[in-house]
């Protein structure tokens, strides 16, 4: 099989060119680059070639793109639901422990709160919950997290396909 880039040396003025065979003789735009060299003129052409052939084997495609684009919007989607969940679960849930905590403090008189915080107000009273419910917490942290992350991923991928669909149109 021919290979699409060669080494050319007539009418070079000494030089070697490196040229893309595909396009007809008479048209100087098939002259890439000129070397001084055939060592370095040979470097190049075997470099393009071999990009050449990694092209062959997998063209530019879309559709890995636009798939990874639906899957991070669902992850998005996903992670946005969850967290409002988690939210109203936290709010559930610390009503229910600070609700635990005041009845434990009338049925036995022990300030399960003010044993632990050496208080029992309004950040004390935070604390304790958020102690209690810091797997909610840590979850929250790394779904967001990973939204935002997602979130910068977008306009890269945005930025690529637009990329691949210019070189598609120019070849």
């Amino acid at each position: 099989m021919s290979e699409k880039y060669q080494v050319i040396t007539y009418g070079m003025n000494g030089r070697y060119g490196v040229i893309n065979s595909l396009i007809p003789s008479e048209d100087d735009e098939r002259v890439i680059v000129t070397c001084d060299s055939e060592v370095r003129a040979r470097l190049v052409v075997d470099e393009l070639n071999k990009l050449q052939h990694q092209i062959d084997e997998k063209p530019l495609n879309l559709h890995e793109d636009f798939k990874n684009w639906d899957e991070i919007i669902e992850r998005i989607n996903k992670n946005s639901k969850r967290l409002i969940e988690i939210d109203e679960e936290y709010k559930e849930k610390s009503e229910k422990i600070l609700a635990e905590a005041r009845k434990i403090k009338e049925e036995t008189d022990v300030d399960v709160i003010k044993d632990k915080f050496g208080g029992n107000n309004d950040k004390t009273r935070k604390a304790y919950v958020k102690e209690e419910l810091s797997d909610l917490i840590e979850e929250k942290r790394n779904l967001t997290i990973n939204k935002e992350e997602d979130n910068r991923r977008i306009p890269y991928l945005k930025r690529l396909i637009d990329m691949k669909i210019e070189m598609i149109k120019y070849e």
